[in-house]
C-alpha cells in the first residue's frame, strides 16, 4: 500500500471507553465555546456602539447564506464512510479548502453589493473581514472530520 492509499483508522475494538472519553470532550468542548462565545459578545457589546452591533447584523444574513454551502457534507461523508485512504482525506481537504476561496471571493464581490444595498459605504470592510473567515474556516473543517471519525478527543 502507498502512503496515499493508508487507511485512516475507524475506531478501535476499545469503542466504548473512546466513545466516552470523546463524548466527555466533546462536551467540554461544547462548554468552552460557549462561554467563550458568551463573554465575546458582553465584551463585544461593551467594546462597541449600537449602531457598530447594528452594522454588522446588516452583514450577517449574507454571510451566512453564503455559508450554507461551505461544507458540502463533506464532514458527514468523512465521518462516516466505512473505508477513507489518506489520499482522499487529502483532496476533501483541498476542496474543501477551494470551496471555502470561492466562497470568501463570492462574499467578497458581493461587499460594495451589500454597501450599496443599505447606503452604508463602511459595510465593504466589514463584509471583506467575514469572508476571510471562511478561508480560516476551511482551514480546519476536514481535521474535525479526522478527529470525530478516529474519535480522536482522547
Amino acid at each position: 500500500m502507498t502512503s496515499s492509499e493508508e487507511l485512516i483508522p475507524a475506531p478501535s475494538d476499545d469503542l466504548r471507553k473512546r466513545t466516552l472519553s470523546g463524548t466527555a470532550m466533546i462536551a467540554a468542548g461544547q462548554g468552552v465555546r460557549i462561554a467563550v462565545q458568551f463573554l465575546s459578545v458582553v465584551l463585544i457589546a461593551r467594546l462597541l456602539a449600537p449602531e457598530d452591533i447594528g452594522l454588522f447584523a446588516m452583514v450577517l444574513p449574507f454571510a451566512n447564506f453564503v455559508g450554507l454551502f461551505q461544507d458540502l457534507g463533506l464532514t458527514q461523508a468523512i465521518t462516516t464512510a466505512s473505508r477513507l485512504t489518506r489520499g482522499q482525506a487529502t483532496v476533501m481537504f483541498w476542496l474543501n479548502l477551494g470551496v471555502s476561496g470561492i466562497l470568501a471571493l463570492i462574499l467578497a464581490a458581493l461587499a460594495p453589493v451589500i454597501s450599496a444595498f443599505y447606503g452604508r459605504p463602511e459595510l465593504v470592510g466589514l463584509t471583506l473581514g467575514l469572508a476571510a473567515t471562511f478561508v480560516l474556516s476551511g482551514l480546519f473543517t476536514v481535521q474535525i472530520a479526522l478527529l470525530s471519525r478516529t474519535l480522536g478527543y482522547a
